[in-house]
């Protein structure tokens, strides 16, 4: 459930400009928020981050229990990193690494923001010289606007996933719809065969070394396309059923003694030799294009999975130049980022919703940009407002808000050459205490 009163927090330190340093306590959680004008750049985990690197590897099923204690052993003797201690132990490779610590800040932030706090307390006398970002703090660079957009997706479509799915104890088995209502990626087919209506949620992500909750998003979306159900009580879905060893019964059955046969029943099986078919007389070639078409799918199936891969890597890395390029205000830079990642999503329908996502973020930051602006319209400092308004692309401008600023402009203009002519028709005139007036 969304935090809303942590949101408001956020929003109303953004909306003042304020700076210090955020605290906000969990059930299971304390985290420190530093924040400058307005905008959050560091947060602190309050306690050791390799840490808590090696909680989130537990998490995502990449270590086990054992390991974990040994990590936590090897940072108390001061033995290195858990990178480096899991690298060494060959369990977690370098991709594996790089995937849960982006995801261990974003889990932390969703964690955060999507449940109740205890305490939360904002000082602005507080700053980052508090913040020891060797070892217990990271550095942030998203705009809170962006933040808070983020946040409040992914809690309700958290919220959502986990409240269809049942939580890590649901059981899912068959759909009866074998068919299906859509195309299933090749890791949706691999769990396919781990739904059995006994294995639970946990018990699927543990195999395929992932998150609980990443497993729950993945049938959430098998559900919608028609191919698994949820289960309430244990069993085997008739599709299973089908293919199932032979029953109790039937093993009863084929155990009941039966009576003796007659002695030239006995002496006919005696002599009875089963059938064994001949060998073919023909070539193995038949054999060797099966290899080889073997040989081809096993090379596609690689190529696919590279390609994936590559393409995954490449908008991982279009998001993070995103987030820097709407951070520094760089739009120009973001909106060319949006294109290239489009070009590299191809028509794969999972790359092409993440590059939706990475619009909606720029437009939501666009929303929040124009917003300051008409602020500083409003306030009259047109300066400031034109300069933020020309960093702006011409297509990002929108014509309400140039004229907005232009009416404001001009008003300004205008007073100001009425008050020049008055008080130098005064000053003419020898009323200097009229023009002292004039400009009070």
């Amino acid at each position: 459930m969304l935090n809303s009163i942590l949101i408001e927090q956020f929003a109303g330190i953004n909306r003042q400009k304020k700076s210090g340093v955020l605290t906000v306590v969990g059930p299971s959680f304390r985290l420190r928020f530093c924040i400058e004008d307005g905008d959050p750049v560091g947060l602190d985990f309050c306690a050791d981050k390799d840490l808590v690197l090696a909680q989130a590897l537990v998490d995502f099923h990449k270590i086990g229990p054992e390991m974990y204690q040994m990590a936590v052993e090897s940072r108390r003797l001061g033995k290195g990193s858990v990178a480096d201690l899991v690298r060494r132990q060959q369990v977690v490779n370098e991709d594996e690494i790089s995937q849960v610590t982006r995801s261990m800040v974003e889990d932390t932030l969703v964690k955060c923001f999507g449940t109740p706090h205890q305490e939360m307390v904002f000082d602005e006398r507080d700053d980052a010289s508090t913040f020891d970002f060797d070892n217990s703090a990271i550095r942030l660079r998203i705009g809170t606007a962006v933040l808070l957009n983020t946040v409040q997706s992914r809690v309700n479509e958290i919220d959502k996933v986990m409240a269809d799915v049942g939580g890590p104890d649901a059981v899912f088995s068959l759909s009866e719809n074998e068919s299906g209502s859509a195309p299933l990626s090749d890791l949706e087919k691999h769990v396919l065969n781990f739904i059995d209506g006994r294995k639970t949620v946990e018990d699927i992500a543990v195999a395929f070394r992932e998150s609980t909750l990443n497993m729950s998003r993945l049938l959430h979306g098998m559900v919608a396309k028609g191919v698994v159900r949820r289960t309430s009580i244990g069993g085997v879905s008739r599709l299973r059923a089908a293919v199932q060893p032979a029953t109790a019964a039937s093993v009863a059955s084929a155990a009941t003694p039966v009576a003796p046969a007659t002695t030239s029943s006995a002496e006919t099986l005696n002599d009875f030799v089963p059938h064994r078919a001949a060998p073919p007389a023909g070539s193995n070639s038949a054999l060797r294009v099966m290899l080889i078409a073997a040989l081809l799918l096993v090379c596609a199936i690689g190529y696919l999975t590279l390609v994936a891969q590559r393409r995954s890597s490449a908008l991982d890395s279009a998001s993070q130049a995103l987030n820097n390029s709407m951070t520094a205000g760089k739009w120009d830079e973001a909106i060319a980022q949006i294109e290239t990642a489009r070009t590299e999503a191809g028509n794969d329908l999972q790359a092409l919703d993440r590059v939706k996502a990475l619009q909606d973020s720029l437009d939501a930051a666009l929303a929040a940009e124009h917003s300051a602006i008409s602020k500083l319209t409003a306030e009259q400092d047109y300066q400031a407002a034109q300069d933020r308004l020309n960093s702006l692309p011409l297509t990002a401008q929108p014509i309400e808000l140039r004229t907005e600023l232009q009416r404001g402009q001009n008003s300004f203009q205008g007073r100001s050459d009425r008050l020049l002519a008055d008080v130098t028709t005064a000053l003419e005139n020898g009323q200097a205490a009229q023009a002292l007036r004039l400009l009070a």
